[in-house]
């Protein structure tokens, strides 16, 4: 198990922990109705992250303490984080 640098800092459960994102991809919709299939008629999200512990470890135990708002919160704070990165 190696050390890894987060891309932000949150808390889960009250737990200071580290995110690293490891996939964010969003594609907005088009509501045409020339869209050849769902994903992009409605548009498509996929975030996945790892949780890391204050020393730089991943924290597969603070996974299993993590409720479904912890989750959106997370994705939450994703999304803000690429936005903000996404304006340099």
């Amino acid at each position: 198990m190696s050390k890894q640098s987060a891309d932000f800092s949150t808390t889960v459960c009250g737990i200071p922990c580290g995110v690293v994102v490891d996939t964010y991809y969003y594609r907005k919709g088009n509501y045409s109705s020339q869209a050849v299939d769902p994903s992009e008629y409605y548009g498509e999200e996929e975030i996945e992250f790892t949780l890391l512990d204050r020393k730089g470890f991943v924290a597969n135990w603070l996974y299993a303490k993590m409720a479904d708002n912890d989750i959106e919160q997370i994705e939450e704070e994703i999304r803000e984080h690429h936005a903000n990165y996404d304006q340099y």
